[in-house]
């Protein structure tokens, strides 16, 4: 199914679903770590435990990325 678009219906489903494409695709994982610039220790955790976005990203080559907050000149839905 590489380059079709998959639509879900919770966040949860789409965690289950994006660990089976990962593993799909070929080649290694690269991992990035959320650096955050909250001084307050108690508040950065309290923001882990209510935030839908993970503090690490695991990736492949080829993988699809649905933006949580759209920046600059990205955009879902667009392709690079």
């Amino acid at each position: 199914m590489h380059g079709d678009i998959l639509g879900v219906s919770s966040w949860l489903h789409a965690e289950a679903e994006n660990q089976v494409r990962l593993q799909e695709l070929p080649g290694p994982v690269y991992t990035f770590e959320a650096r955050d610039s909250i001084a307050d220790e108690n508040i950065a955790k309290q923001l882990d435990r209510v935030c839908p976005i993970k503090r690490v990203l695991e990736l492949k080559v080829n993988a699809q990325v649905i933006l949580m907050k759209v920046e600059r000149s990205f955009s879902n839905g667009r392709r690079e």
